[in-house]
Order: C-alpha cells, then structure tokens, then sequence
C-alpha cells in the first residue's frame, strides 16, 4: 500500500511526460513556502501553504495539469489535512476537491489535482493542517502540459 502511494503519482507524470508530442510543452515545478523554499515544516494543530511559485501563478492556458503533495513524518503521531485551493485573483482562495488526511506513516505521497480538460492560469495553493502532537516535512510539485 505504501509503495502504490509513491509511485502512482511518479507514474502519472512519467506517463504524461511520455504521451507528450515534440511539438507539446511540459513544465514542472515545486511548489514553494512563505519563505520561498521547496520544502516546510507542519507542527502540532498548525497550517502552513505551499504555492506556485511567481513564475507560475497566473500562467496562461494549459491543456492538463497535476498537482502532488508529500509528507515526511519527523517525529509524533502525523495527522491533519492536505487542501487543495485555487484562486482567479490571488487573495480569495477556494478548496478544490476533497482534502487528503495525513496519517501517522513515514513518508506518503498523494496526487490531489488531475486536470485534463485544461488549466486557465489559476493560482494555486496546498494548505496544510496538523494535528495534535506532530511534526512533518511538507512538499508539493506540479506539472502543466500543453
């Protein structure tokens, strides 16, 4: 089970990245923190956010777009949320889907976005909840194809 965690999402965007046209473009990127950084700690009953990064939000029309999120657990019980949101304007943010829950396991890896019938340049953001008595690095990527 835990290793179809780690690799369903290692095998969408290998799969996407293969199915791609010379003439098509692909862009990954990670998502990145308040600080800018590619990688955030959740502590306890906190919320932290991992955004597109400038370069990215706002970006115009892609035909698909996958969005993952990981945690690695560093110490504690791991528990909370993992909420996908999306934003026209960059101020009001709204979920998408439905919020993966951490779990108390080591590292786990879930896509939380699969976009096929395109992407109009949304900013987007995961936000982050812990719970309890917990710590866990956090980290999402994205991947847009055109």
């Amino acid at each position: 089970m835990k290793s179809t965690k780690i690799l369903l999402p290692l095998i969408a965007i290998l799969m996407m990245l293969i199915a791609t046209p010379a003439s098509s473009q692909v862009a990954s990127v990670n998502l990145v923190s308040q600080y800018k950084l590619t990688v955030d700690t959740v502590t306890n009953t906190g919320t932290k956010y991992l955004e597109l990064p400038a370069s990215f939000s706002g970006r115009s029309y892609s035909k698909t777009a996958f969005i993952t999120f990981k945690a690695d657990k560093i110490s504690g019980t791991v528990g909370g949320t993992a909420q996908l949101e999306v934003s026209a304007n960059g101020t009001d943010y709204a979920p998408v889907g439905t919020a993966f829950t951490l779990t108390d396991v080591a590292t786990q890896v879930t896509p939380l976005l699969t976009v096929s019938t395109g992407w109009y340049g949304y900013k987007a953001r995961i936000k982050v909840t812990g719970t309890g008595t917990m710590s866990a690095k956090i980290y999402g990527a994205a991947v847009f194809k055109n």
